[in-house]
């Protein structure tokens, strides 16, 4: 191997296992609702905003991030990036739909479980279920009921939601 390459492969074991643990961190140390970050202003900022778009899935950011860290190092088995980035987004993407549907304890503190994201593939599985069960009036009644409850439960102030 080049030993240019194998310095950039280096460099970027190192940057991206750093990154891991400063967001780990800010992620095991943030609480909407205060508190103080151990990684400081940057870290509460990073982790409110993982928390906001994908809720309890932000805890795949820091794990995907150590995974780079240990193919960039040559730690792990050889594999395309390119296949290993379109699982960890499909993995995240499919996470926060089910986090939301399923889990009814709020992320961080108050956000949605499966964050914002979440929230949007819940209603896109609400739609799909309709689509394939067909146009029936109770399929409907029950697509459009789910839709709404989910569509006030976003709107509503974080005081006024429910939890099952």
């Amino acid at each position: 191997m080049d030993s240019k390459l194998g310095r950039r492969h280096e460099i970027l074991g190192i940057l991206s296992g750093a990154a891991g643990l400063l967001c780990g961190l800010s992620l095991f140390t943030y609480d909407q609702r205060g508190g103080e970050n151990w990684i400081g202003p940057l870290g509460e900022q990073l982790a409110r905003q993982l928390a906001l778009a994908v809720g309890w899935s932000a805890w795949l950011v820091p794990c995907g991030l150590f995974f780079l860290m240990l193919a960039a190092l040559k730690l792990s088995p050889r594999g395309s990036l390119s296949v290993r980035v379109a699982a960890t987004l499909t993995s995240v993407l499919l996470g926060c739909a089910l986090l939301h549907l399923y889990l009814p304890v709020p992320a961080f503190g108050g956000h949605l479980p499966g964050g914002v994201l979440g929230e949007l593939f819940a209603l896109a599985a609400i739609g799909g279920y309709v689509l394939a069960v067909g146009w029936q009036p109770s399929v409907v009644r029950a697509g459009i009921a789910g839709a709404l409850a989910s569509l006030a439960w976003l709107v509503a102030r974080p005081s006024d939601r429910w939890y099952f």
